[in-house]
């Protein structure tokens, strides 16, 4: 059982490493990126959410590997945090891509029309209606949430954190609302996006706003696909593997860290919530390049600069001779 364990906990502790600071990184550096400002409020949000999912999902992995129990199973008080918080998080995520998947939609589709219907305002309270309708869910699965007790193979039982009188029908709202809305909307936008961009090259200088040069939003739009793709491809099967399981199956090898088919839905799930940030690098040109600059300063912070010489000067010593003008240009 251990090596299983740390096939999750291992894995989880690598995105933990590599996604966790490129969520702070992407929520810093979408900033001053050149892109769309509602774009840089939903990404901005998608981070912090996938930040917090990560977090709270490796604590989860490393009481499983040093205390054997789930911070879900410790007692109902952690039962109903756990619940509301691994949920909530998680439909915020996938709901900031359904509705990053529409703002670049509109942008893309209605060029026109975009500045009056992609505001600030309007996609604020969007937003915040998304959330608050998520908080309100989550309170109702929570509140439902229990320590209860199941009776497992080999004449065993083991305890379990479930949604007690109602958890059929909340599993299946929790699917519908949890992944079929976000991809049908997923699926539809970028199919949208994808027609309308090879059947319309005329509007090509539109892709993204009106505000951006043609490519930088080709970029834009190749970034909104391959985040979707991402979701479709790794948040998805754990999203049926549970509701399968917690319907048909609900016994202990089902979500036992031995099972290889959960091993691998789990790991697929927490990779697409670290990945973002690299995606962004990839595709995006002005995000690459903010990230570029910073880690040029921090570089330039850490190591010492030598003259020609060989001679090693302080990052902060101050030179008037040609060395000291070449580091000023190149930074």
């Amino acid at each position: 059982m251990a090596v299983e364990i740390d096939v999750l906990f291992y894995f989880k502790l690598i995105v933990l490493v590599l996604g966790s600071p490129g969520n702070v990184l992407s929520m810093c550096a979408i900033q001053f990126a050149k892109v769309p400002a509602t774009t840089k409020i939903i990404i901005t949000i998608l981070a912090l959410s996938d930040f917090c999912f990560i977090t709270f999902d490796f604590l989860n992995s490393a009481l499983i590997k040093f205390v054997h129990s789930t911070f879900y199973d410790l007692s109902n008080a952690t039962c109903k945090i756990g619940v509301f918080a691994g949920y909530f998080f998680t439909f915020v995520s996938c709901f900031m891509i359904a509705v990053l998947t529409i703002e670049r939609t509109v942008a893309i589709t209605m060029p026109l029309h975009a500045k009056l219907i992609l505001t600030k305002r309007n996609l604020i309270l969007g937003v915040s209606l998304v959330i608050l309708c998520n908080f309100a869910w989550n309170c109702v699965v929570a509140v439902d949430a229990e320590i209860i007790t199941l009776a497992g193979t080999n004449n065993t039982s083991f305890s379990v954190c479930y949604t007690t009188k109602y958890w059929v029908p909340l599993m299946y709202i929790f699917t519908i609302i949890n992944t079929a809305i976000p991809l049908i909307i997923v699926v539809v936008g970028n199919i949208t996006m994808g027609v309308f961009v090879i059947f319309n090259r005329r509007r090509r200088a539109a892709l993204g706003g009106t505000n951006l040069n043609r490519g930088a939003d080709s970029k834009l739009l190749v970034t909104t696909l391959s985040v979707s793709l991402c979701f479709i491809l790794f948040a998805t099967p754990l999203s049926f593997y549970y509701t399968v399981g917690e319907i048909f199956l609900p016994d202990e090898t089902f979500f036992d860290t031995q099972n290889p088919y959960f091993v691998l839905v789990d790991c697929m799930n927490i990779t697409n919530y670290g990945i973002n940030f690299y995606l962004y690098m990839a595709f995006t040109k002005s995000f690459r390049k903010v990230v570029s600059l910073w880690m040029g300063k921090v570089k330039k912070t850490i190591l010492p600069v030598k003259n020609r010489s060989g001679v090693e000067m302080s990052a902060n010593t101050e030179s008037t001779g040609p060395e000291a003008s070449a580091v000023t240009e190149t930074g």
